[in-house]
């Protein structure tokens, strides 16, 4: 009689692995693809001959040559993926130069574009997936029910008998309004006592509690939004608290299509905004920066959530990868269009041979260096006491 209820459970949590799986994998194709595309598109538009577009790394898993003679690969791990332009390994003599349509054949100019195509189109793109997501789905909000998720032991919550799973429907006769609300209507009371009427079990009841008094809690405006100090660290404070926390449940309110549109610019434009933030603070870079884990784990929690969620997750991805690939550092795009820039105003001469492998020695000893301090971080996250 005890197996069934097992397999059951064990069905329910294979489930929820495999549409966490997937949803890994759509979320990491689609943000690459949409960044090499924009690659591939620019180097056929400016007259280069692409030999290779790769979707992943490592070994070739399935490969076909389209009428053009390109290769397009499906790699082992969908960790990456590439777009290779004929010619574009720099030799010692410099001949890259006269491979003909090839990546340093085309000029200065054509090469800036093939470069810059690549974030353009993630960030392009990103921009497109939040509108078709917020389009399609409405805007993500937090549903208006009042629900307990945990009470906290010693608590004002406890000592009035509050418990898991109740749902606060009045407070002294009056909506709640929703967790927000709520919390200000708590901040708010300086300790006065609160009549709550809660459905516990389909049953209606009253209890009454007094918010305690609690010191060194992060602090929030009446929006929600955290309250931040002169060095942009979120305050601690006293407030009055009830020692529970709230249900967090997602919802989405429709919104028309070009009201859909102006939701998605805006949210590009406070990541941009937020992106160059955290790389300009480098205190908060371990707070606020995730690498291939954090963005497996929160991938596979949307595709969990919804299609919605997880269309408006890969934004948001995407629009980060576009911007983090400016860095100028080489190996990313950003770097080898620094060198374009430093070649530029060298008037159209190369760099030596020698100077472009001390360059990408010291790119890549970087990007290393930021792979490892990101799954330290990652692993930290995830995995640490």
């Amino acid at each position: 009689m005890m197996i069934e209820p097992f397999f059951q459970a064990f069905a329910l949590v294979s489930l929820d692995f495999v549409k966490g799986a997937i949803g890994i994998l759509v979320v990491f194709t689609a943000i690459v693809g949409i960044h090499e595309l924009g690659h591939y598109l620019a180097a056929r538009w400016r007259g280069m001959v692409v030999e290779e577009f790769a979707f992943g790394i490592g070994p070739k898993v399935l490969a076909y040559r389209n009428r053009r003679q390109e290769l397009i690969s499906l790699r082992l791990l969908p960790l990456g993926g590439f777009v290779r332009v004929r010619g574009m390994e720099p030799q010692e003599d410099g001949s890259e130069v006269d491979v003909e349509h090839g990546f340093y054949n085309r000029g200065l100019l054509s090469r800036a574009i093939v470069l810059a195509a690549g974030p353009f189109a993630s960030i392009v793109g990103g921009l497109a997936l939040a509108w078709i997501g917020l389009a399609a789905f409405g805007q993500p909000d937090i549903a208006p029910e009042v629900r307990i998720a945990s009470v906290e032991e010693g608590s004002a919550a406890q000592a009035a008998g509050l418990q898991p799973g109740d749902e606060i429907i009045l407070v002294d006769g009056k909506s709640p309004g929703g967790p927000l609300e709520f919390r200000n209507t708590i901040s708010e009371s300086k300790g006065r006592p609160l009549r709550l009427t809660l459905l516990r079990e389909g049953k209606e009841m009253q209890v009454e509690v007094a918010p305690r008094l609690k010191q060194d809690v992060p602090l929030f405006d009446k929006e929600g939004n955290p309250i931040l100090d002169e060095k942009g660290e979120q305050k601690k404070g006293p407030d009055y608290q009830l020692g529970i926390r709230m249900e967090a449940k997602q919802i989405f309110k429709p919104v028309g299509f070009l009201e859909a549109g102006r939701l998605a610019v805006r949210q590009t434009t406070e990541i941009v905004v937020g992106t160059v933030a955290v790389f300009t603070k480098v205190r908060e870079i371990k707070d606020n920066v995730g690498g291939p884990i954090t963005i497996g784990v929160i991938s596979a929690k949307a595709a969990q959530t919804g299609l919605a969620s997880l269309i408006l997750l890969a934004s948001i991805i995407s629009i980060s990868l576009g911007l983090i690939n400016l860095l100028p550092v080489p190996p990313l795009d950003g770097g080898q269009l620094l060198i374009v820039g430093i070649e530029a105003l060298r008037g159209g001469r190369r760099l030596s041979f020698q100077a472009q492998n001390a360059i990408a020695l010291v790119g890549f000893l970087f990007v290393m260096a930021l792979i490892v301090a990101v799954f330290t971080v990652d692993i930290n996250r995830w995995f640490g006491q």
